[in-house]
């Protein structure tokens, strides 16, 4: 990721924004063409572009895009997915939905799953509530792993 900086960047704010904000800011980061250390602003105006797009492509038909293997696993891993990951039990993860070269891709960020589990645990999201900023459309599938 461009000399390391991007994983330096995502490690010191990886639990304040979700992958796709993360990917907004890194490319307008690198788009400025100014040299100049990485500023806060980048993931307020990544939230703003990620609103207004959003809102254009609900609007817009679906047309889904097949992807090769060696672009979904870059894909993966851009957005933080790890192959074969050690799950937990009592939480819920977004998983690959098929083998990449492989591979199972999970994301090691653990959600909770209904409202027992979000009481005991409450500094987790809940999956229902968060997972679409986590996915991947037509290749993610939530893997349930609570009792």
């Amino acid at each position: 990721m461009h000399g390391g900086i991007g994983k330096v960047i995502f490690d010191k704010y990886k639990d304040r924004y979700t992958p796709k904000i993360w990917a907004y800011a890194l490319s307008l980061y690198f788009h400025q063409k100014v040299v100049e250390p990485f500023k806060q602003d980048y993931f307020k105006q990544a939230v703003k572009v990620k609103d207004l797009w959003d809102s254009i492509w609900r609007e817009q038909p679906y047309v889904h895009i097949y992807l090769k293997e060696d672009q979904l696993q870059s894909q993966f891993e851009f957005m933080g997915f790890q192959k074969n990951l050690k799950t937990h039990d009592l939480y819920a993860y977004v998983s690959s939905n098929m083998k990449i070269n492989g591979y199972w891709y999970i994301h090691p960020k653990k959600f909770v799953n209904n409202i027992y589990t979000k009481e005991k645990r409450p500094s987790y999201p809940s999956l229902h509530e968060n997972w679409v900023d986590y996915i991947l459309e037509g290749y993610t599938k939530i893997l349930y792993l609570i009792n």
